[in-house]
């Protein structure tokens, strides 16, 4: 059964309601695409200091196209509505015209619903290997 769950970002009321399960997979497949050189070099670093975020950041830029990623949110954003409003290309336009930052919270809050179990599962699989490794180099 499609779960929603409603949260307060920056004064708006938000509902998502979780994707389909094929639709869902769809998603996260170009998700991976767009994400995964970024994803990619950020895994091979031995941890968060380690790390050079400009590589990562160019990684995921590189795969950015300017018809696909808009679509893409899109997409990402239509079972969800943003003071009962439904957030379809007008409603997206209206909401985001200048207001990145709100939009980047309501689709993190999109990828908790409707992928936080899956994303908690890989942070605690990567948070048992560094457990692993920590305990190896003693």
């Amino acid at each position: 059964m499609l779960e929603t769950k409603e949260k307060t970002i920056d004064g708006h009321e938000y509902q998502v309601t979780q994707f389909p399960a094929l639709k869902g997979m769809r998603l996260a497949v170009k998700i991976g695409k767009l994400l995964g050189d970024g994803i990619g070099h950020a895994a091979t670093t031995g941890s968060v200091m380690d790390m050079d975020v400009s590589k990562v950041v160019a990684g995921i830029v590189e795969n950015l196209d300017e018809e696909a990623t808009p679509n893409l949110l899109l997409q990402l954003f239509s079972s969800t509505h943003r003071d009962r409003k439904e957030m379809n290309e007008s409603g997206f336009n209206m909401a985001y015209a200048g207001n990145y930052m709100e939009m980047g919270k309501a689709l993190l809050f999109i990828l908790e619903v409707n992928y936080g179990g899956f994303m908690g599962a890989l942070e605690q699989a990567r948070s048992i290997g560094s457990q692993a490794e920590a305990s190896a180099a003693k």
